[in-house]
């Protein structure tokens, strides 16, 4: 019984830690990413936007209730129209360092 509720107690201090970030990533590779997977939905750099269905990268960028961690999960976990990408630990960092890298102060 006490191994469970270890094994618990390291679960749920583990739990969140996906959605936060993991690290600092690098925006020029996020750049490059998100030119490959996202930028036909998505406006990249400082365009208004590229379709209908999907916010402009600046403006998420623009939002100040959401969190690099959050944006994160929003990637990892997408949502429809959005397709599953499976991005690496890596990856995620770097697509999180290039959008954030667009917020204006």
């Amino acid at each position: 019984m006490k191994n469970l509720s270890v094994a618990i107690i390291l679960g749920a201090l583990a739990a969140p830690a996906w959605a936060q970030d993991a690290g600092v990533g690098d925006a020029a590779a996020g750049r490059a990413l998100a030119e490959a997977w996202c930028a036909a939905c998505h406006a990249l750099d400082g365009a208004e936007t590229a379709s209908d269905a999907a916010p402009a990268f600046a403006g998420i960028a623009a939002d100040p209730d959401l969190t690099p961690g959050q944006l994160r999960a929003r990637i990892a976990v997408p949502h429809p129209p959005m397709p599953q990408l499976d991005p690496t630990e890596a990856q995620l960092s770097d697509l999180v360092a290039y959008i954030t890298s667009l917020a204006t102060d």
